[in-house]
């Protein structure tokens, strides 16, 4: 028997439904794919980036920004940003983040 698409649109949806985007806007770096993941991390900048975390958990809102995700087809969520999320998994802090819109700013 071969696989039902039906079947497999479900899953797709089900995996979105419990993964809702957070009220706060803070994401656990874990849970989020890259869509750069081709592209390599430019560490010097990663570790500035996790130093400032470290020193201060809040510096995404008032020093780093949110960083913009997107809902993948598989109902992940994936960052643009390849540096601050690393940086957020070294620092072990939260990611700020905002559902991007599809505009740049």
């Amino acid at each position: 028997a071969g696989l039902d698409a039906g079947a497999a649109g479900a899953d797709s949806f089900d995996v979105a439904a419990e993964d809702p985007f957070p009220d706060d806007g803070l994401m656990d770096a874990a849970r989020l794919a890259s869509t750069r993941d081709l592209e390599a991390p430019v560490w010097p900048k990663v570790l500035h980036f996790a130093e400032i975390l470290s020193a201060d958990p809040d510096a995404f809102a008032s020093r780093l920004g949110e960083v913009p995700v997107r809902r993948l087809a598989n109902g992940a969520w994936a960052a643009g940003s390849r540096h601050r999320v690393a940086a957020a998994k070294l620092a072990g802090v939260p990611v700020q983040c905002r559902v991007a819109t599809g505009r740049r700013r």
